[in-house]
């Protein structure tokens, strides 16, 4: 099983070939995050280090176990990437220690938004 950290710096760079107006600009994320759902690896288990989690509205507990949760993050745990689509073309940053798989995911995601008729 993979295993990563709960909380690593520093970043790296990717960049991604969409160019967001500035009005969408703030969907970035979600947007990537729906298209990168579809994809298998995103449900790929991981471990991380130390053990968090983060928490839904009603107070129960959302594990980080798999690479999507790490990277997106999900209430209570904002997860490992930062999103910004303010810059052209849009740029996601990744700690170093993603796997390669996991910057591939993205990479297709990201093409996948760039192919819908809004952009």
């Amino acid at each position: 099983m993979l295993v990563l950290p709960a909380r690593a710096t520093p970043k790296k760079e990717i960049l991604t070939n969409i160019d967001y107006s500035q009005e969408r600009a703030v969907n970035f994320k979600v947007e990537l995050r729906e298209a990168a759902k579809t994809l298998p690896y995103y449900h790929t288990c991981i471990e991380i280090e130390p053990l968090v989690s983060g928490r839904s509205d009603n107070g129960k507990e959302i594990p980080i176990n798999t690479v999507g949760r790490w990277l997106f993050g999900v209430p209570g745990y904002m997860g490992n990437a930062v999103f910004d689509a303010f810059r052209t073309p849009a740029v996601i940053l990744v700690p170093e220690c993603t796997p390669q798989e996991a910057i591939e995911m993205l990479l297709v995601a990201a093409e996948m938004l760039r192919q819908l008729p809004n952009n």
